[in-house]
């Protein structure tokens, strides 16, 4: 199967820089007996916004200001692929885009970075060495077998991509069945209007760099990450990600953290560590030499993740006594 195959099959590129999160989310659930997260929609409470404020202004996407004598950087938390009726910009939103002197994002989703990304996925998501994924399923064959049916992927063509790719593809096609858009996500939105606006863009990891970091879990856990996720086919459809998305549209960051960080702190800490804290370790480090070396405004637009729970961004530079205040 040809590199350039593997990518039209309906994730494409797009799906790499969603990856993280719905890897990080299945590991979360791949302990044995543990169920996913989910979090029912009802509950989803804008806990973050006192009720005062919250009967006044529509909820929105939360956004922070870290701040010192000459430099203000705004973070603001992203969901890779959205619906395309999903509505998130806002009024302070623009002008924060306007007044940022450069955008900073996880890694580079332009097309002109997607059209070289073929060597890159070869290297981390084919297999090298002579292997199958028959080969390395051995008693999941037929499980995942029967999840490739179920969404119309030939399994045949599966065969020489790594587990933890094949089960990004499942996730890719659920999500496009789901009706979550590549072109909807709150990059693609961004760096478009970049690009319109002529505004220099940042990037805190490299494709490569990502891709490494996905490719780099044992071989048996991939295989439970790929056997579950075909297992869960048509169990739980995309429930996970729609809370996600209610509680980040609302500005709900405990929300976030209780959909998926929670779960995988206690659950997988070695996956937490590599895929949230490590990350944010290296951002963090980069944000305080920017703020220490630049002046003017910035804008930062990474996961959601990212920006919720104990070890997020924003405690890491507190912790670096940045001023950090929640606008």
């Amino acid at each position: 199967m040809s590199c350039s195959k593997a990518k039209s099959m309906t994730v494409r590129n797009s799906l790499l820089s969603a990856a993280a999160i719905l890897m990080a989310a299945w590991y979360s659930a791949e302990s044995e007996g543990a169920a996913a997260p989910f979090v029912d929609r009802d509950t989803v409470k804008v806990s973050s916004i006192p009720e005062t404020v919250a009967l006044e202004v529509t909820p929105s996407p939360a956004i922070w200001k870290a701040s010192d004598a000459d430099t203000n950087v705004y973070l603001f938390g992203t969901v890779h692929l959205l619906k395309g009726e999903t509505k998130w910009e806002t009024g302070a939103f623009q002008d924060i885009f306007d007044e940022a002197a450069a955008i900073y994002m996880e890694a580079d989703t332009s097309p002109e970075a997607q059209a070289k990304l073929g060597p890159i996925v070869q290297k981390h998501a084919f297999f090298q060495n002579g292997e199958t994924l028959s080969g390395v399923l051995g008693d999941q064959k037929d499980i995942v077998e029967a999840g490739a049916k179920t969404l119309g992927l030939p399994y045949q063509q599966l065969e020489t991509l790594k587990p933890w790719f094949v089960a990004i593809q499942f996730a890719g096609k659920q999500m496009i069945d789901a009706g979550y858009q590549p072109g909807a996500g709150v990059e693609t939105v961004i760096t478009a209007k970049a690009k319109a606006a002529k505004k220099p863009m940042r990037f805190f990891e490299s494709a490569d760099e990502q891709l490494t970091i996905l490719s780099s879990f044992p071989m048996d856990g991939q295989v439970r990450f790929l056997s579950r996720a075909a297992k869960e086919i048509n169990m739980h459809g995309m429930q996970q990600l729609d809370e996600l998305v209610t509680a980040w549209q609302a500005g709900d960051v405990d929300g976030i953290q209780n959909v998926v960080l929670k779960d995988m702190a206690l659950s997988t800490p070695a996956v937490y560590e590599k895929i949230i804290v490590e990350r944010n370790t290296n951002w963090t480090d980069q944000l305080k030499k920017l703020m220490d070396n630049e002046a003017g405004t910035f804008l930062v637009a990474v996961g959601a993740l990212h920006l919720a729970g104990k070890d997020s961004v924003i405690n890491m530079l507190k912790a670096e006594d940045v001023k950090v205040v929640r606008q």
